[in-house]
């Protein structure tokens, strides 16, 4: 590169990131900087001081740090640049020609242009500065064969700006996606990776509905991110790497990840992080063997690099609450049901008549996309689309495949949980704490941890009465818990045990 492309490439990137391109003090700073001249020296040649010279030069350099991941300065830009700049020529050669398998990070010269690219495109790839130019505006590298396919979406604008300034403008290295079973995280994540693509060299999606060891995520992640831009399947360079990788110990296999997440700007999100804690525990307590994760995520939050972690859970890990007041590097968004008017496309698209019904449906089901896209199907099923004759039941009719779903979140629940929720389940008003103390006298110490428990697997409300906290659940969960759940003798000998 000389200095030239070296100016363009940094305003292309600074451009990309901040939408305002370098101005001329900026431009003659990194010129100078190439070319080893003193601070002194370029505010003699722009008639500047040099105090003020520097000022300008410490921000430009923070700035230029954010961007590429790593600390730069006047004596070590230009190798940044250079890398960042070898891995966008190898990112945009590797998407045109990586089925041919002829290129690799160690062989930069790219090999005859296929038939079918014309002369122009041809002329391009003797141009190195318009290559960097293509190599920015490319978009990622993606496995996504973990994610969803989303046909239709319905509402969450507000949600997806605040999401993409969070990965975007403030480059936080973990974001947690949080709500309910079936309020939509997945489907909103999956529309995030779609609206942020082209901010990210690599894009990966992986599901924890397994719970896989930890070491075996970060190996899959350290295939595909060192495989980036270059399509190498089968090579032997990936059986080399994987079996390099198994020799490393834990310590070292994460310090490989990040030395990856630093050099590329890489976007990872892993779905059904639930799943990784314990039936019957509180919320946010690791299963045997998974306890190591809680170290992965709190140090990707506190580890220097340039990527961002995506975390879809119903259950909020514990990490993400104790880091989040303290540092601006974690951040979570809690998922609430949709707006009405989103909530009534929904219903609209299910072919549902009779839409001044649809509000009481709408609040019923607390604007949850799933619970009212399964209300839909039954009110299609065995109303004719015709919902006021659901809303005729009292109480309202809960169908097997949301019994089903249900059944599913109160199986996670500890039993001292369970117990709050059937007294809930009892009350017509909001209970404070002091009140549930008086039904559930056992261990009251436990109370506290079971309700804050509960909040983070987003079964209960809480609402502020007088400078008193009060508690309440869903009038469908409330529904639920009256007709459908009866104290096994498990929990019977629990509770008598906790006594």
């Amino acid at each position: 590169m000389d200095v030239e492309e070296v100016l363009e490439f940094a305003d292309h990137l600074v451009f990309k990131m901040t939408g305002k391109h370098l101005d001329s003090l900026q431009q003659a700073i990194l010129r100078g900087a190439w070319e080893n001249e003193r601070y002194r020296q370029i505010a003699q040649r722009h008639h500047r001081s040099e105090k003020y010279v520097k000022e300008v030069g410490f921000k430009l350099w923070h700035l230029l740090s954010g961007i590429l991941g790593e600390e730069v300065n006047k004596a070590n830009f230009r190798s940044a640049l250079e890398r960042k700049w070898r891995f966008s020529f190898v990112l945009n050669l590797g998407k045109i020609f990586g089925k041919s398998n002829k290129i690799s990070p160690k062989n930069l010269h790219p090999p005859a242009l296929p038939d079918q690219f014309d002369d122009e495109m041809s002329g391009e790839f003797q141009d190195a500065s318009i290559l960097s130019r293509a190599a920015l505006s490319a978009a990622a590298v993606q496995d996504l064969g973990a994610a969803p396919d989303i046909s239709v979406f319905h509402g969450r604008t507000e949600e997806l700006t605040v999401l993409e300034k969070l990965l975007v403008q403030e480059r936080c290295r973990l974001v947690a996606l949080l709500g309910s079973s079936g309020i939509g995280k997945t489907t909103l994540a999956r529309k995030l990776v779609e609206r942020v693509k082209n901010q990210f060299d690599c894009i990966i999606w992986r599901s924890l509905r397994t719970s896989p060891p930890r070491t075996a995520l970060e190996t899959k992640l350290i295939q595909f991110l060192s495989n980036c831009g270059v399509d190498t399947r089968g090579s032997q360079r990936d059986r080399n790497l994987s079996r390099d990788l198994r020799q490393l110990n834990p310590d070292d296999l994460f310090s490989e990840l990040v030395e990856l997440l630093r050099q590329y700007r890489c976007l990872v999100v892993l779905d059904d992080i639930q799943m990784l804690f314990g039936r019957g525990e509180f919320a946010g307590r690791y299963q045997t063997g998974a306890e190591n994760y809680a170290e992965l995520f709190r140090s990707i939050g506190e580890v220097s690099h340039q990527s961002c972690f995506v975390l879809i859970s119903s259950e909020q890990p514990r990490e993400i609450a104790h880091q989040e007041s303290a540092t601006h590097h974690c951040r979570s968004l809690h998922l609430a049901g949709l707006e009405p008017a989103a909530a009534a496309n929904l219903l609209k698209q299910h072919g549902l008549a009779e839409s001044d019904f649809w509000n009481p449906l709408i609040d019923y089901y607390h604007g949850n996309p799933s619970w009212l896209k399964i209300a839909a199907t039954m009110i299609n099923d065995l109303f004719g689309g015709c919902v006021g004759e659901l809303l005729e039941y009292e109480p309202l009719l809960l169908c097997d495949d949301l019994k089903c779903q249900l059944d599913r979140q109160f199986d996670r629940l500890s039993v001292l949980e369970k117990q709050v929720m059937s007294v809930l389940a009892r009350e017509s008003e909001p209970v404070a704490l002091a009140k549930l103390r008086q039904y559930i006298p056992l261990l009251p110490g436990h109370l506290p941890d079971s309700l804050q428990s509960l909040i983070r697997r987003y079964l209960i409300d809480k609402q502020q009465s007088n400078q008193a906290t009060l508690f309440t659940i869903k009038p469908l969960v409330k529904q639920y818990i009256k007709t459908q759940y009866s104290p096994t003798d498990k929990d019977i000998s629990l509770l008598s045990i906790l006594e």
